[in-house]
């Protein structure tokens, strides 16, 4: 699903032929070690369900991303300069909610604890 975002929005960017010199079997082999890191990190953590989503700071700057991408998609359609930039924007917005989303969350933690102090 990431690679093909990212494939979506290379497109966007009239980057056709960098598309064009990658290979089914590239595109397959960057599929395949995605779901096996996510094995992995799903076997070292169990408990987590979606590191983005759980992570409150992640998941805004995920849903923000998602806004810019869908807003670039609305300039493109009506022929509005300078969606690009909104598309390189929201590469970075989409970096850092990943980048977050790696980072421990203390909002379960610190609530709990909150309540533990109150009785």
């Amino acid at each position: 699903m990431i690679a093909g975002g990212v494939g979506f929005m290379l497109n966007m960017l009239n980057l056709v032929h960098f598309l064009m010199k990658v290979k089914v079997i590239h595109f397959l082999l960057l599929i395949g070690g995605a779901v096996i890191l996510k094995f992995l990190y799903g076997s070292l953590r169990p408990k987590v369900k979606d590191p983005i989503i759980e992570n409150s700071m992640a998941r805004k700057f995920f849903f923000l991303g998602m806004g810019v991408l869908a807003l670039s998609l609305i300039m493109r359609t009506y022929n509005i300069p300078y969606y690009s930039w909104l598309l390189y924007l929201d590469i970075g917005i989409q970096l850092v909610a990943l980048v977050l989303s790696f980072i421990e969350n203390k909002d379960k933690e610190e609530l709990q604890e909150e309540i533990l102090d109150s009785e």
